[in-house]
């Protein structure tokens, strides 16, 4: 509960003195982000900034299903590339061809996907071919 501003305090003092008070308790020691810079600080005024720190935190997608899976599978094959083993190289394939079938059966807003299935072989011969050079 808080406390209540006794009669005759003016506000400033009052508020002074709580924020006194909790300092010398400790309550603005070790507190989130202490040392470091204010993020996004240096940037132009957006009326939006909330709409885009929410996107950002929570992770949420605002890009069309199909665009979202030509981005998956292009970051899947950064990952591919740089794999040790060819069968690494084939079970990670075969889980983005997944990803395509999914998002092609479950697409029903925006535009369509054109994403088809990866040749697993021309993969790892891409794979052998990006390891000996």
């Amino acid at each position: 509960m808080t406390r209540q501003k006794p009669p005759g305090v003016s506000w400033q003092s009052f508020i002074e003195r709580q924020i006194l008070d909790a300092y010398a308790a400790g309550d603005f020691e070790n507190l989130p982000g202490f040392g470091k810079p204010i993020p996004e600080l240096d940037e132009p005024d957006d009326e939006l900034w909330w709409v885009k720190n929410l996107v950002k935190r929570e992770r949420l997608s605002v890009v069309p299903p199909s665009l979202e899976i030509l981005r998956e599978v292009e970051k899947g094959l950064e990952r591919v590339w740089t794999l040790s083993y060819e069968s690494d190289v084939r079970q990670a394939t075969a889980v983005l061809n997944e990803k395509i079938r999914k998002a092609n059966f479950a697409i029903t807003g925006g535009p369509p996907s054109t994403m088809g299935d990866l040749n697993v072989d021309e993969i790892v011969e891409h794979w052998h071919a990006k390891r000996t050079s």
